[in-house]
């Protein structure tokens, strides 16, 4: 059943010129981790596994893919924006499909999204993270 909830920034998206930012956003997604765990198992786990959403933020962070996304996906104007609609955990269900313990990322532009031009849908194996 879906339901809402919050995203965190990766911990790859974080300025780390502050003194324990990046320990800090590491140690809140692993709470983060555990409490999804916990709320959809039952109990934590000693290694919390990263989970399927849409929308939301990249766990394997934005800041690193982002210049790729720009290039295989161009804006066709200024006001346009990239959108990671899905992003698919390789744990559980899809383990051994993509590679380890890699997420599958979708992602699109806000204007293809809108006009619902799936096909205009770009994938990556985040093999980065």
């Amino acid at each position: 059943m879906p339901e809402s909830t919050i995203m965190l920034p990766s911990s790859l998206d974080i300025d780390d010129t502050e003194i324990g930012a990046f320990e800090a956003a590491e140690a809140a997604l692993e709470q983060y981790l555990n409490m999804w765990e916990v709320h959809s198992f039952g109990e934590p786990s000693q290694s919390p596994s990263n989970f399927t959403h849409v929308y939301g933020r990249s766990l394997a962070g934005e800041v690193a893919i982002r210049p790729t996304v720009a290039e295989v996906l161009p804006f066709a104007s200024d006001d346009d924006e990239h959108v990671l609609v899905m992003e698919l955990s390789s744990s559980g269900a899809l383990s051994g499909w993509f590679g380890d313990i890699h997420p599958v990322e979708i992602w699109m532009r806000a204007s293809d999204l809108t006009n619902l031009a799936f096909d205009n849908a770009w994938c990556i194996i985040r093999s980065d993270c």
